[in-house]
């Protein structure tokens, strides 16, 4: 039995896949490079880090290496549509 709570959001899902939307089910805090948030915002992985570097997307740098959580990035891209 699904409970009631989960109904909504389970029902958001299958819409947007309805819809043709490119869904990603995975921890909020998994942490990505620079390559897969430019996947999903449609920019380059130089713009990725760029908006990190800025304090625009909530991220990390280690060295040269830069992160930010698919929470983080799912709130920016929430905005920035």
């Amino acid at each position: 039995m699904i409970p009631a709570a989960a109904l909504e959001p389970i029902a958001a899902v299958l819409a947007s896949v309805a819809d043709g939307d490119e869904l990603c089910l995975a921890p909020a805090d998994l942490q990505v490079g620079t390559e897969e948030i430019a996947r999903v915002l449609g920019v380059s992985h130089r713009w990725a880090a760029e908006l990190i570097d800025r304090g625009v997307l909530e991220g990390t740098k280690n060295g040269s290496k830069r992160r930010a959580s698919v929470k983080s990035l799912a709130a920016y891209r929430a905005v920035s549509r």
